[in-house]
C-alpha cells in the first residue's frame, strides 16, 4: 500500500462511538496497520470527540491480539475484557512457547469463567435477579434484600430496639430515594 492510499484511508477513518474493548482494539489495530502510533491514534479519536487514554489503547490492543479462544469468550459474554487483561500480560509468559502460553492462558480463562459462574449462582440464590433476568448487585436490590431479612428477623413482632428501628427507617429512606444528606441526618439522629 502506498503512502497516498494510506493517507486517504486514515482521512476517511471515522471511529465508532461506544465500542467494547474487543471492537475498539480492532480499530486500533487497523490504525496501527496504517502506520499510526499511539499518540496519533489518540489525537484522531480526540478529533472525533471520543476521549481515549493511552492505557485504553494498550489494553484494547492486548484484547484484540489475544488468542482466538479469549476473544471468543469475550464476544459470547462469558467474560469481560477487563477480567482477562491480567492473564494477557506478556511478562508472565516470557520464555514460553506460543503453545505453552496459550495453554496457560486457557487454564486461567477457564478459572475466571468458573468464578463468574459461581458468583452468578450466588447472586441468583441471594435474590439479586431483576425482572429481565439480569443479575446485578444494585442498591435497590440490596435494600430490598436487607428489608426482607429484617422482616424475617422481626418474626411478626414490631421492632422495638432503637438500633433496629433506626436501621428500618434508614432502609426505608434509602428505598424511597433519600439524598445522601438526608440519609446522613437520619443516621446521626439516633
Amino acid at each position: 500500500m502506498n503512502k497516498s492510499n494510506t493517507a486517504q484511508l486514515v482521512k476517511e477513518f471515522v471511529p465508532k462511538p461506544d465500542l467494547n474493548k474487543l471492537d475498539r482494539g480492532k480499530e486500533f489495530s487497523y490504525l496501527q496497520s496504517l502506520g499510526k502510533n499511539i499518540n496519533q491514534t489518540i489525537a484522531l479519536y480526540k478529533k472525533h470527540g471520543i476521549p481515549v487514554a493511552v492505557a485504553t489503547v494498550y489494553n484494547s490492543l492486548r484484547i484484540a491480539d489475544a488468542p482466538s479462544f479469549v476473544r471468543s469468550a469475550i464476544a459470547k459474554g462469558e467474560v469481560k475484557a477487563s477480567e482477562v487483561l491480567p492473564i494477557l500480560a506478556p511478562r508472565a509468559y516470557k520464555g514460553m512457547s506460543a503453545k505453552e502460553r496459550n495453554e496457560l492462558i486457557k487454564e486461567k480463562l477457564e478459572a475466571i469463567i468458573a468464578q463468574r459462574s459461581e458468583r452468578h449462582d450466588m447472586l441468583e440464590k441471594a435474590g439479586f435477579t431483576s425482572e429481565s433476568g439480569e443479575l446485578k448487585l444494585t442498591r435497590l436490590r440490596t435494600v430490598k434484600l436487607v428489608g426482607k431479612s429484617l422482616a424475617k428477623i422481626r418474626s411478626g413482632k414490631a421492632i422495638t430496639s432503637a438500633r433496629a428501628q433506626a436501621i428500618k427507617e434508614f432502609i426505608k429512606a434509602l428505598d424511597e430515594g433519600a439524598t445522601a444528606d438526608e440519609l446522613v441526618k437520619l443516621a446521626l439522629k439516633r
